[in-house]
């Protein structure tokens, strides 16, 4: 299993799939996808998300829920992603899933969300995606000095 967030999202899929349908092409996959979105509460977030890669809109040319805000089929969709199931991975404390899926969420759809948490949620997202436990020591010092200078630059630009 690759331990990269988007491998992680991509061996869901093909779990699901296998599962549930054997091996399928392309174009029935799609299909799939179409049928997974139009009940995310019963499919795991990462099937979800998984689908919506599957699935470009005609009206803005993006992945669904990748689009800008004045895409509305992206707009739903990304909001709609919420109300898939979200467990737990084995042997991870409780929350990292949750973590995950929000750190996955910001860094596939950063518009309305400011420069300074997409860029420390995409710092997180490796640590979590690859370690599949909370973020460790390293990752919180990397955030703390990230905000600190952060947080110096900004002070000295105002004086």
């Amino acid at each position: 299993m690759s331990r990269r967030p988007s491998g992680t999202l991509e061996s869901g899929w093909r779990g699901f799939v296998a599962q549930e349908f054997g091996t399928l092409a392309a174009l029935d996959e799609r299909d799939i996808a179409e049928t997974v979105i139009d009940e995310p509460n019963r499919r795991l977030w990462r099937v979800v998300d998984a689908a919506y890669d599957r699935l470009i809109r005609t009206e803005c040319g993006n992945k669904l829920s990748r689009g800008p805000v004045d895409c509305a089929a992206c707009n739903l969709a990304n909001g709609v992603r919420y109300v898939a199931i979200e467990i737990d991975q084995p042997g991870v404390p409780p929350g990292n899933e949750h973590a995950l899926r929000v750190n996955v969420s910001v860094g596939r759809r950063p518009s309305g969300i400011s420069w300074r948490e997409v860029r420390e949620r995409r710092l997180l997202l490796p640590w979590y995606g690859s370690h599949h436990s909370r973020c460790d020591q390293r990752g919180w010092a990397i955030v703390r000095c990230d905000l600190e200078i952060g947080s110096r630059h900004n002070e000295s630009s105002r004086s």
